[in-house]
């Protein structure tokens, strides 16, 4: 075969470039690095699609930009046939109807030996029997994230359920167990934020202390 002078252009571009775009590659997701309590989540996390069920809206994917303007929002990882996790969703499903800067969001991991299992097909049908089983008053509310690879890679844990707290200035302030998360743990969060976000405003304790009581 003859190439002509455009096809032996074109072959020379492609040969010069591979290397840059396979490094480009690369750097894509050199931010996915584990994090601790005191890290910033990195920009690239905020506007990584993430894909969900069980969303108010009916939406198949979210990013955590969605709820970036939330004072705290907390990552519950989860897994099937993990009974604490479960009532971990009925405990706090309703808190955010209640504390309107708070957001939970469900994390289900992507099994990479058996992804049927994980599948979002397979979560959707587990959350649908768990909503009828345990009786939720009003439906799980709260939308879970399937097949991750990402949120568990910055968030490794042995055990389920895992709890990452994300302050409104995006960074970990918690990473706990079950019995920290409850309505006074987080209640006592929310307002000592919004204090500390006050006074970092200006104003002074005794006008804190006439708008903002606990």
């Amino acid at each position: 075969m003859t190439l002509n002078l455009d096809d032996m252009i074109r072959i020379l571009i492609i040969i010069t470039f591979i290397p840059y775009w396979t490094c480009s590659v690369g750097y894509s997701q050199e931010w996915v690095k584990e994090l601790q309590v005191g890290d910033t989540i990195p920009n690239e996390l905020w506007s990584y699609p993430l894909r969900v069920i069980n969303h108010p809206h009916g939406l198949d994917t979210v990013s955590l930009s969605d709820y970036r303007q939330k004072e705290l929002m907390i990552l519950d990882f989860w897994s099937e046939g993990c009974t604490p996790c479960y009532m971990g969703f009925y405990r706090v499903d309703g808190l955010p109807e209640r504390y309107t800067g708070l957001q939970f969001l469900l994390v289900n991991a992507r099994n990479p030996y058996r992804p049927d299992r994980t599948s979002a097909t397979r979560i959707r049908d587990v959350l649908t029997a768990l909503i009828s089983s345990m009786k939720f008053p009003n439906g799980l509310k709260t939308p879970s994230v399937v097949e991750d690879t990402v949120l568990t890679k910055l968030f490794p844990h042995r055990f389920v359920p895992h709890y990452v707290w994300i302050g409104g200035d995006g960074i970990v302030k918690k990473i706990t167990q079950t019995n920290e998360v409850d309505e006074y743990n987080i209640r006592t969060f929310l307002y000592f934020d919004r204090r500390r976000r006050m006074m970092e405003s200006g104003m002074s304790i005794e006008e804190i202390r006439k708008i903002h009581r606990f």
